[in-house]
C-alpha cells in the first residue's frame, strides 16, 4: 500500500483517519495534503492581527527544524468580520499555504476563490483547485511532506470545497 492516511471531515468539524473494512484507508492523490497545509495553523507574522487576546501565534513544532513553514494563516480570519477584505485574505491565505506544492513541483498551479455562502448563514466557502502536470518532479518536496506529495502522476485536476460556517469539506 502506498500513500497517506486518508484525512476526512467529521459531523463535528474536525477531522479524523478513515478507516475501511478494518483498515485505515489511503489516499493516493493530494486530499491529505491539502488539508494539513491549510488547517494546520502557520505561525503569525509580525503585522498579522490576532483573533484573540491569548498571545497565541500559531504554528508548527518542527517548522524551526524543517525550515520550510507547514500550515495556513486561515486560522487567524476566525473571528474576522465577513468582508471583501475577510475574502481576499482567505484566498491569498489558502494560495500561500499550497504554494510549497508548485514550489516543489507537484503541481503545475494552485488556485484558490473565497465567496460568500448562497444560504443564510453568511459564511465563507474557499474553493482551491490544484492542477498536476505530467512534467512533475519530486525534487524539493519537504520531508516533513505527506507521501502522497511525493507520488507524480499524470495531469490531474484536484478540488477542493470548504465552508467556514459548517465546517464542511467535499472533494469534487
Amino acid at each position: 500500500m502506498s500513500g497517506d492516511l486518508r484525512i476526512v471531515p467529521a459531523s463535528d468539524g474536525s477531522f479524523d483517519l478513515s478507516i475501511v473494512a478494518g483498515d485505515f484507508e489511503r489516499d493516493d492523490g493530494l486530499g491529505t495534503s491539502v488539508l494539513i497545509s491549510l488547517f494546520t495553523d502557520a505561525t503569525a507574522r509580525d503585522g498579522d492581527t490576532l483573533p484573540g487576546n491569548d498571545g497565541y501565534r500559531g504554528g508548527w513544532w518542527n517548522d524551526a527544524l524543517q525550515g520550510t513553514p507547514l500550515g495556513s494563516r486561515l486560522w487567524l480570519l476566525r473571528r474576522a468580520k465577513l468582508t471583501n477584505d475577510t475574502l481576499q485574505k482567505a484566498k491569498e491565505y489558502a494560495e500561500e499555504a499550497l504554494k510549497w506544492m508548485v514550489d516543489a513541483g507537484i503541481a503545475s498551479r494552485v488556485t484558490a476563490t473565497a465567496t460568500r455562502t448562497t444560504d443564510r448563514t453568511d459564511g465563507l466557502d474557499l474553493h482551491v483547485e490544484v492542477v498536476r502536470g505530467a512534467g512533475a518532479t519530486r525534487s524539493n518536496v519537504p520531508a516533513a511532506a505527506p507521501l502522497s506529495s511525493r507520488a507524480v502522476a499524470g495531469p490531474s485536476v484536484f478540488s477542493y470545497s470548504i465552508n467556514w460556517t459548517s465546517g464542511r469539506v467535499s472533494q469534487g
